[in-house]
């Protein structure tokens, strides 16, 4: 895998067509972009977990075969990038072990792929789904009736290997949005009369909290212990202090997290925006400074994975010259898709 410099914030605005405010606060933003070994179009967002980058692998849309959702990990600190002999898509990495969604099973196996055992098989009579967004060695998975009604979640601790119920909610709305892991704290909803009632679970006593009810149908969202943020059709909001604030009206529903109790990120136009809560600015964006409808600007899938323990996220990016520059081997009608890396450092 071959990796750019890393450019300064400005820098790679520039570069790419992009401008954004300095970045505010105590934190700076930068970009890097890295190249699989072989052109591919991911099965789903790639996730972080400290220095290591895990995707599938991929398939190419033109032939669904190529590749089979084989998991791939890219490693920062070796600049390698290895295949294991596993297909799966949702996965999770903690220490020296991967886990992993195989059809109705949970999986584990070591970072090379071997060894692999069943840690959990879900009924028959039940949806299932095991969550992105874990963290801390602990990571979601959820079961339901088909309606999902009669639902419950499961908080999966890799350190005592073992599984806990920690809510049943009545009727869990969205469930496939990520269950993200939050100083030991999830979240989730229930749809009632054309709202959306969004509950906390503090996974370490399994207590469930209403935090406050939406007007609109939910896209992602994530608690942290103190902000809940989410995003709807309406646009993207925070809930802090009793109190419900909106930071955006573009109608962008996508992914949203939270860094240090200060930092939002969300997507607009598949631009990526961090909104400052402290100086209510926006401290970072890949967006135009100056929107020209007749030129064409990379973009970036709004789904991404955010890893706040070594201060780095990824997202996929969406650039079909940069891409097609760097495999020009590339024979299939849709372009490759690359990986943007983010560094955060907190400034001195």
């Amino acid at each position: 895998m071959k990796k750019l410099l890393i450019f300064s914030i400005i820098l790679i605005l520039c570069f790419g067509g992009c401008s954004a405010a300095e970045a505010a606060g105590e934190y700076s933003f930068s970009l890097s972009d890295y190249y699989p070994d072989d052109g591919t179009v991911f099965c789903s967002y790639p996730e972080i977990f400290e220095n290591k980058i895990v995707y599938s692998a991929a398939r190419h849309i033109s032939d669904p075969q190529q590749g089979n959702n084989k998991v791939k990990i890219y490693d920062l600190t070796t600049d390698k990038e290895t295949a294991l002999n596993i297909s799966a898509i949702y996965t999770f990495i903690t220490g020296d072990k991967i886990y992993y969604q195989s059809g109705r099973n949970i999986c584990k196996a070591s970072l090379d792929g071997g060894n692999s055992e069943v840690v959990f098989t879900a009924p028959e009579d039940k949806l299932f789904g095991f969550s992105k967004g874990g963290s801390d060695g602990r990571f979601i998975f959820w079961l339901s009736d088909s309606d999902y009604s009669n639902a419950e979640i499961f908080c999966y601790d890799t350190a005592k290997e073992s599984y806990s119920s920690v809510a049943k909610p009545a009727s869990i709305h969205n469930p496939y949005q990520n269950f993200k892991i939050k100083n030991d704290f999830a979240c989730y909803a229930e749809a009632s009369g054309g709202k959306y009632n969004i509950y906390s679970v503090k996974l370490s006593t399994g207590k469930n909290t209403l935090l406050c009810t939406a007007k609109r149908d939910l896209s992602q969202y994530v608690y942290n212990g103190n902000t809940l943020v989410w995003s709807d059709s309406d646009g993207v909001h925070y809930f802090r202090n009793d109190t419900v604030y909106d930071i955006d009206n573009g109608k962008s529903k996508g992914d949203v997290d939270i860094f240090k109790d200060r930092y939002i990120f969300f997507f607009n136009n598949f631009q990526i925006y961090v909104y400052d809560i402290e100086t209510e600015q926006i401290a970072f964006t890949t967006a135009p400074e100056n929107y020209d409808e007749n030129k064409i600007y990379p973009e970036y899938c709004q789904w991404f994975s955010l890893d706040e323990e070594s201060g780095k996220a990824v997202f996929i990016l969406w650039d079909r010259d940069l891409a097609l520059s760097h495999y020009s081997d590339w024979e299939y009608e849709e372009y490759p898709e690359l990986i943007s890396v983010m560094d955060i450092k907190k400034e001195k």
